[in-house]
């Protein structure tokens, strides 16, 4: 999958725990002036989907298109 792929994925997981937080809030009867608990719900996914990668990478990170060599910051 590429990244395009892996953020619409992501984007998609996001929408729908805002739109499940909506009708929970909406199941319980919980009125507030802001969307506190889809918000919530939210965050959640996002945190939890951070690391979906397109399968073998092994968590690489980049910074501005180049590889971050761990080992070299390690003391």
């Amino acid at each position: 999958m590429s990244h395009e792929g892996e953020a619409l994925l992501r984007f998609a997981i996001v929408c729908a725990a805002w739109a499940a937080g909506q009708v929970l809030e909406y199941a319980l009867g919980v009125v507030l002036p802001l969307p506190v608990v889809p918000a919530i719900f939210a965050i959640a996914a996002y945190l939890a989907t951070r690391d979906i990668s397109a399968g073998g990478g092994g968590g690489d990170r980049y910074w501005r298109g180049r590889r971050i060599d761990r080992d070299r910051w390690r003391h």
